[in-house]
């Protein structure tokens, strides 16, 4: 009688278990991906006792940093469509072959571009105290990691830009904005936000602290 084929997942090599697992998990097969995990044995690692730590932190550092990536792209692109609103158009067509001619007025266009670009500068300039409040909290320089990826010197422009300074209030809300923002653009029916809803650099310093612990002991720590 032929074996099935997942009978023989113990007979692949751990490099060729890794790339099937992945491919799995890709096309969204988990009953596979799971029995290629499960045909595998395992090994005993020995790394220096502060390994986890510091593996939770560059995991952690990385993830918050390709965030903050996509968050200064939106803002930017936001912007760049406010720079295009009221110029000629692109050529662009829509279902019927004719160019977008849209109602919506210039002034309401504008409006809720620079509110959407505002929105984001508070989530960059929010999240960004959140990640150096968490960093302080455990004397960890906030910027080592990111120093070594490429992009970084674009993000320290983008955050310079939500932070402004004492004669640029910087590109993004203040928290009360932020609720007005919440309330004009709330879908019907939703309830109005409070101040106390909104994200703060404490409750986010908070997630990560909890996620950086998790994933120290993740890693045995």
């Amino acid at each position: 009688m032929t074996k099935p084929a997942h009978a023989l997942y113990g007979l692949l090599s751990p490099e060729e278990r890794f790339r099937l697992i992945l491919a799995a998990g890709d096309r969204g097969d988990m009953v596979e991906r799971d029995r290629l995990v499960a045909a595998g044995g395992r090994i005993e690692l020995s790394f220096k006792e502060h390994a986890p730590w510091s593996l939770a932190f560059q995991e952690l550092a990385l993830s918050v940093f390709m965030e903050f990536v996509e968050y200064a792209s939106e803002q930017r692109q936001y912007l760049d469509w406010l720079d295009q609103v009221g110029q000629p158009p692109s050529g662009d067509v829509d279902d019927q072959g004719e160019e977008d001619d849209s109602e919506f007025p210039e002034d309401k266009q504008r409006e809720w571009l620079w509110d959407m670009a505002l929105a984001q500068g508070f989530i960059l300039k929010t999240s960004a105290a959140g990640w150096r409040m968490f960093c302080e909290q455990l004397n960890l320089p906030p910027y080592a990691v990111w120093k070594l990826l490429p992009g970084f010197e674009r993000l320290e422009r983008s955050l310079r830009a939500v932070e402004g300074s004492e004669s640029w209030p910087g590109a993004a809300f203040a928290p009360e904005g932020m609720v007005e923002f919440f309330r004009r653009h709330r879908p019907s029916g939703e309830p109005a936000p409070t101040l106390e809803a909104i994200l703060t650099p404490e409750r986010y310093a908070k997630e990560l602290d909890g996620y950086f612990r998790k994933r120290a002991r993740d890693n045995g720590g």
